[in-house]
This record gives C-alpha cells, sequence and structure tokens, in this order.
C-alpha cells in the first residue's frame, strides 16, 4: 500500500479497511468532480450563447447584416457545437445523480467515473473533427485539463487513472492520422508528444495515493497498537486474576512476586490447601515455553487442568500432580512443541514434611530456621516430551520445621544478564539465599537483587515464591548465617541413600 509493501503483506483488516475508507472517498469527491463539472459547462455555454447573440445583434447594426443573410453566417455549426455542449453537460448530470441516489459498489462506481472521464474526453476530442462544432471542443488539450481534475479530486491509483486514457488517446490518435491537419506526419509528431500532457496528472495521482496510503497505514497502525495495548490491559489483569492470593495467616505462609518480561508471561504460580488438611498447602511453580501472549494462554489451559485435578483430589500428592501434569502436556501442548517446567510442593505442618518433585525447573532452596541451606534440585525431566507410561516424577520428602522457608523462582532469575553480560546464575542466587533474611521477605528481596543486577529491560519472565513456616519462638535462631549444603544430601535421597526419604508417584 506504501509502495514499499506487496500486497501479500498487508494484514487482511488494514486492506479492507483502506478500501472501504477509498470507496467512500471515491463517492464523496465523485459527487463534487461531477458537480463541478456540470457547473462549468453551464456557465461556459450561457456564456457562450450571450456571446454568440451578442455578437450576431452587434453585425447587424454595424455591418447592416439582415435576418435573411443570417445563413451566409454558418449558424448550422453553431448550433451543433451548443448541441455538443448540451450533451456534455447532460453526461455530467447524468453521472451526478447516479452516484447521488444509487449506493454502487466499487467496482461499478469505478466504472461511473471512468464513463465520465472517457465520455468528455471523446466529446473533446470529437468535437474539434466535427464540420463546424469546434468551438465545443478543445481536443486533445481539453481531454488533458478534464483528466487531471479527475486525479485532482478522485482517490485513484495509476493504473486507475491510466484507464480512461487509453481509449480517449487510441480514438484521437485514429483522428489525427485520418482526417486530421496537416497530414500522418504532423499526426505521428503530435502522437508523439501528447502523451506528456499526462504525465503531471499521472505524478500527481502517485504522490497523492502514497502519502494517503502512507497515513492511513499509521492511522491503522496507532489505533491497533491502542486497542492491542488496552486489550493486553485487560488481559493481564484477567491473567494475574488467576494467580492465588498470599497465604499471610495459619501454621503454613505463601508470598510470591512476579514480574513478566511483556504484559502478560508464561511463568504461573498455583497454591491449594484443602478444608481439612491440618494447615497443609500445596504449591505447584510453572513455566511454559516462549514468552508473551501464546505462552499466557498455555498457562490459562494448564490453570484450568490443575484446578480441576485438585478440586477431584485435594490431597494429591506432588508426584501425582507432576505425572498428571506430564500426561495433559503430552498430550495437547507437546504436539505444538510447547513444553513445561514445573515444581510442586506440599508442606504439611502436622508430620512437619515437605514433599516435592521437580520437573526440569531450575532448583529450589529450603533455609533452615539455622541459617543452614538446602538445595533441591530436579527429580526429572520437564513436562511433556515423555508419554505417561515412561514419566517417573521422582518425589522426595524432607523434614520442614517452623522457621524454615522454601524458596522456589523461574529461569528469569538466574537468567538476568548484568553489566558483563554475564547471566546472575546459580552462583548468584546460592550467595542471596546465603545471606540472612527474614521470612516472608525473600521473594521481594530477590527481585530487587535480580533487577539490581540486570541491566537494561527483562529478557525473560520472572517470578519468585516463598513458602515458609513462621516461627512462634526462637526467633533470633534466625539471624545466625550458616552454611550451604551441597546438593549431594538431594542426590542421595533419589538414589536411595542418605537421610531423605524417597515417595513413590
Amino acid at each position: 500500500m506504501t509502495g514499499k509493501t506487496t500486497p501479500s503483506q498487508i494484514p487482511a483488516e488494514l486492506h479492507a479497511e483502506f478500501e472501504a475508507q477509498t470507496h467512500a472517498l471515491l463517492r464523496s469527491r465523485f459527487l463534487w468532480f461531477a458537480g463541478i463539472l456540470t457547473g462549468l459547462g453551464a456557465v461556459m455555454l450561457i456564456v457562450g450563447l450571450i456571446a454568440q447573440f451578442a455578437g450576431a445583434s452587434l453585425l447587424w447594426l454595424i455591418a447592416d447584416i439582415k435576418p435573411d443573410d443570417a445563413a451566409e453566417r454558418k449558424w448550422l455549426p453553431i448550433i451543433i457545437a451548443n448541441i455538443v455542449s448540451l450533451l456534455a453537460i447532460s453526461t455530467y448530470a447524468t453521472c451526478f445523480f447516479v452516484a447521488k441516489t444509487k449506493q454502487l459498489p466499487k467496482e461499478r462506481f469505478l466504472q461511473l467515473t471512468y464513463l465520465l472521464v472517457v465520455c468528455d474526453g471523446l466529446l473533446h476530442v470529437g468535437a474539434v473533427n466535427i464540420p463546424g462544432a469546434g468551438e465545443a471542443g478543445f481536443g486533445i488539450w481539453g481531454f488533458a485539463f478534464t483528466h487531471f481534475l479527475a486525479c485532482c479530486f478522485l482517490p485513484w491509483t495509476i493504473r486507475q487513472a491510466l484507464q480512461p486514457l487509453l481509449p480517449v488517446f487510441v480514438v484521437w490518435a485514429l483522428l489525427k492520422l485520418t482526417v486530421g491537419e496537416g497530414g500522418i506526419g504532423m499526426g505521428l509528431f503530435q502522437i508523439a508528444w501528447a502523451p506528456l500532457l499526462f504525465v503531471p496528472a499521472i505524478g500527481l495521482v502517485w504522490a497523492m495515493h502514497t502519502r494517503r496510503a502512507q497515513a492511513f497505514e499509521r492511522q491503522f497502525l496507532y489505533r491497533r497498537y491502542r486497542d492491542v495495548k488496552r486489550e493486553l490491559y485487560d488481559a493481564r489483569r484477567i491473567h494475574e486474576a488467576l494467580f492465588p492470593q498470599p497465604i499471610q495467616t495459619g501454621p503454613v505462609r505463601v508470598r510470591y512476586r512476579y514480574e513478566p518480561m511483556q504484559q502478560i508471561g508464561g511463568d504461573y504460580f498455583f497454591a491449594f490447601q484443602p478444608a481439612e488438611s491440618g494447615g497443609a498447602v500445596s504449591v505447584v511453580l510453572l513455566d511454559v515455553t516462549g514468552h508473551g501472549i501464546l505462552a499466557a494462554l498455555t498457562v490459562n489451559r494448564i490453570y484450568g487442568e490443575l484446578s480441576r485435578i485438585f478440586a477431584e483430589r485435594p490431597n494429591l500428592t506432588p508426584a501425582e500432580v507432576l505425572r498428571t501434569l506430564n500426561r495433559y502436556t503430552h498430550l495437547t501442548l507437546a504436539p505444538h512443541s510447547v513444553y513445561v517446567t514445573a515444581m510442586c510442593a506440599r508442606v504439611d505442618p502436622v508430620h512437619n514434611t515437605l514433599l516435592y518433585a521437580n520437573g526440569g525447573h531450575p532448583p529450589s532452596y529450603l533455609r533452615r530456621a539455622d541459617g543452614t541451606v538446602e538445595e533441591l534440585v530436579a527429580t526429572t525431566f520437564l513436562l511433556g516430551p515423555c508419554p505417561d507410561a515412561e514419566y517417573d516424577p521422582g518425589c522426595l520428602e524432607v523434614q520442614m520445621h517452623p522457621g524454615d522457608t522454601l524458596i522456589a523462582y523461574t529461569d528469569g532469575v538466574i537468567e538476568a544478564r548484568g553489566h558483563s553480560g554475564k547471566q546472575w546464575g546459580l552462583a548468584g542466587i546460592r550467595h542471596a539465599v546465603r545471606c540472612a533474611g527474614d521470612a516472608g521477605a525473600w521473594a521481594e528481596s530477590l527481585i530487587r537483587q535480580v533487577e539490581k543486577h540486570r541491566l537494561g529491560p527483562a529478557e525473560d519472565d520472572t517470578l519468585v515464591v516463598e513458602v515458609w513456616r513462621p516461627v512462634h519462638a526462637h526467633d533470633g535462631e534466625n539471624s545466625r548465617s550458616g552454611i550451604f549444603r551441597a546438593t549431594e544430601a538431594a542426590r542421595r535421597a533419589l538414589s536411595g541413600t542418605g537421610n531423605f526419604a524417597a515417595v513413590k508417584g
């Protein structure tokens, strides 16, 4: 539409709106064009008649020409010229009336514009070759003027501006070669330079169409941007409404902080607390491949699946949750190359246990009340590639007492790049978790540290989840800085050795 974009690259919606605007503009401007031609023709006819009769009367008075000698003044050609002028005015008025009273489709309207311009051109080039009717037409010059006027008014393309030229030019050329003055040589010379008369009109059409198309495209894209921005804002409100409310009371507390890379993203956190569970809380942390709207739509589908499985089986273990999500992802999302990493945990304050299963997600950290930290590594691979029969969630059980805090996150935390281009990485988050902190403030603290490290805008969605058990006594133990336990404990648990108890899914 702008001269730089091919029709196949133009969005269908933009093209349809541009065509609709062009049709409306064509109708309104054609009415002006036909009306002006009708008015000009009528004025010229009246002025011509006045001049003719005034001139004849003057000749009668001065030259003593009698009425019976009027035949010698060749009145017949003048009458023919006036008839031709009336025919032209009738054509203009008829086209104006048709355009005003009928709702013609775009193609018919274009045909009407061509008809008007062609008829006017034929009258101009034909009148000069009718004996005595030359006063009614200006030849190719008159047609060039009408065509230029049409190009000024009508929203034509170059192709549409050229179409009415061809038949008139062919007729004019034939007349020049057959009955024109000067013979064939003069006719060929005139035919050679006559196209130059229409170059300004074609150039004007190109400039006006290009400018109008570019302006419309800018306005269209601005409107679409504004609409999409408003829709994304509404979508973000709906998307974030899927996230659970923080759990601020009870033996298990939950808090999180979510910062999508775009308006909406593919990270998601789900929390569920059964009514009769003694305060136990199940949490699921997800990261869908991709970003933006596509990932958010996938999250919306997974949210529905999570709501269904927890509504039907409130006391599902993390292993069962991961297995069910893997089956759903493998059957519905993996065929579209969409996969999910997930960390699922269940904190039971009655038995002081934490069950967790990690499917390809970054490791979580369990910070004890005495300051020591344990790394909870992945127990299986990401969800989707493997069918249900071959999937082993590898659920583990560890002790989680009052004062302990579970910190989980998505890869947007460890992939934040600093000034040197280096990612924050696991080393960065391990260092942050080693530092003393207050339970209930880790989500905000980690997000602040990520933003402090990161240079420029985020390259991925960022989600930090904190699950902790409040301490009602010995609060001072939290302030002690501890050592970082290596991941060997989790690895031993997966192999059946060590102090952790493996839970079969």
